[in-house]
């Protein structure tokens, strides 16, 4: 696989795990599954993979890298890997070269405490 294949399945990668764990377009999912989750631990690590960036990028890399291995030069793989890297470049570049802009968006809060900042209780 080239290297520049490798950097569009990573683009892409990057893109799915933000699309997952950080975009407005899943947050109705997001929020219905961590609502919906069984009683801890299972719903904070569900919960973390769902709003960690971070976390779930290993596992959508886990799922893509076999896939771009073994397949990463076929259209029906490549295609949606161009296009989900060419809008995680153009999210990463939208800002470049224009002024800062306050945020109207108050949808961004959120009341929900985050799990990745919250540890369990350890009860003996």
């Amino acid at each position: 696989m080239s290297v520049w294949a490798q950097l569009v399945y990573a683009l892409a990668i990057a893109r799915v795990a933000g699309l997952i764990t950080d975009d407005m377009i899943s947050r109705p999912v997001r929020d219905w599954v961590v609502a919906h989750l069984p009683p801890w631990p299972v719903s904070v690590s569900v919960e973390t993979l769902l709003t960690c960036t971070w976390c779930a990028s290993i596992w959508v890399a886990a799922a893509v890298v076999p896939l771009a291995w073994h397949w990463g030069d076929r259209a029906w793989l490549v295609v949606p890997a161009l296009v989900l890297a060419a809008s995680q470049v153009a999210g990463m570049t939208s800002t470049l070269g224009r002024p800062a802009q306050p945020s109207n968006d108050l949808s961004l809060e959120t009341s929900r405490p985050r799990t990745d900042d919250v540890r369990p209780e350890v009860v003996p």
